[in-house]
């Protein structure tokens, strides 16, 4: 049974940045659980239905397989391995920290319930930065654009990065309507379909949103759409 959420097993950061010319990068797992786990690690495209067996990533994790003991911390490495650098622009794969806990010494008796092993599975954003890009990455909000038109607001990613936003929303008269929250590819266009009437065809709509830094901390965002 596989879980995104209640995870066991935590990282001390939410995501892991290589420039490409870094061949390891470490990372800390905590095991908050009252019992011992063993947890299995592969990086891939993100795929939910991939495993270690499939995952075709250049980074590689090290251990692959480890146990944890009830609230103790280890170290991990994620060698680079890719063979080439991307030149244009960051590539994105995820982490699987994969946490099965140990089957009970002792039968439950049928009398008191049935036994329900849960297998946790979460993944964590990597990404892999070209060296030289003529945008940096502290620019980042510079390179968004914003477009309204009739119902339709078109969010563009003219950056080489990758742009997580959330609580993207639009402003009127004092009430803020969510629209949108996700990810944006590099050089990527999203359209959203704007369904609340008192929004369409009004001028001076306030945009506001938060994306995500490379530290994993929300910056706000806010200026008038076109």
């Amino acid at each position: 049974m596989l879980q995104n959420a209640l995870a066991g097993v935590v990282a001390d950061r939410s995501r892991i940045i290589f420039a490409a010319s870094d061949r390891d990068q470490g990372l800390s797992l905590v095991n908050i659980n009252d019992y011992p786990v063993m947890v299995q690690l592969w990086v891939d495209d993100g795929d939910p239905d991939s495993g270690p067996e499939t995952a075709n990533a250049p980074i590689l994790p090290y251990p692959g397989l480890l146990q944890i003991a009830p609230k103790e911390r280890k170290h991990i490495n994620l060698l680079n391995i890719a063979e080439q650098e991307p030149e244009k622009q960051e590539q994105l794969y995820w982490l699987n920290v994969y946490e099965v806990p140990p089957t009970p010494a002792k039968n439950i008796d049928e009398t008191e319930g049935q036994l329900l092993i849960v297998a946790l599975r979460t993944q964590m954003k990597v990404f892999v930065r070209p060296n030289k890009l003529a945008i940096d990455v502290l620019d980042l909000a510079k390179w968004q654009s914003f477009i309204l038109k009739d119902n339709m607001l078109s969010i563009e990613n003219k950056s080489p990065y990758y742009v997580t936003y959330q609580n993207l929303s639009l402003s009127f008269k004092g009430r803020d309507y969510a629209i949108f929250q996700g990810m944006l590819a590099p050089y990527s266009v999203e359209t959203v379909t704007i369904t609340e009437s008192e929004l369409i065809d009004q001028l001076g709509l306030i945009l506001k949103a938060e994306y995500i830094d490379d530290e994993g901390n929300a910056q706000p965002l806010a200026l008038t759409v076109n």
